[in-house]
């Protein structure tokens, strides 16, 4: 049976299919990483302006449309304790004793401390002040 003129054009549209199938495959796996490099690119760009911002707003008080910013941390942003002697470190650090304003202003939230403290009783005393407490080293 000899080949036929059909038979030729059947073989290169399906070779040519296979092609096509492989050059989009390789197509997508190039977009994909162009991608993933532009979103890792788009970060950096928005942790570089971050930065720049804020520093803009420690140098002039103000944000980039002229109010003013607020100066104290926004709620929420202390680290919490990592462990007991953590706190311990912190309040030895500060006198054995701090309050509220005093662990925000070691970088740390109140609330860790207390619920430290009370967990436990033999190394640290709570004391309720008002909405507020305070944490002392036994």
């Amino acid at each position: 049976m000899s080949v036929t003129a059909l038979d030729k054009i059947r073989e290169i549209e399906n070779k040519a299919a296979e092609e096509i199938k492989a050059l989009k495959q390789t197509a997508v796996s190039e977009l994909v990483k162009s991608i993933v490099i532009a979103k890792e690119k788009l970060q950096e760009a928005k942790d570089f302006l971050g930065a720049l911002e804020l520093e803009y707003k420690q140098l002039t008080g103000k944000d980039l449309q002229g109010n003013k910013v607020e100066a104290r941390a926004p709620k929420g942003s202390y680290r919490e304790f990592a462990n007991s002697a953590e706190l311990a470190e912190t309040l030895r650090k500060n006198g054995g004793t701090l309050n509220r304003k005093g662990f925000n202003t070691a970088g740390y939230s109140l609330k860790s401390a207390i619920q430290l403290a009370k967990a436990n009783p033999g190394e640290y005393e709570y004391t309720q002040t008002g909405p507020q407490g305070t944490v002392t080293l036994k």
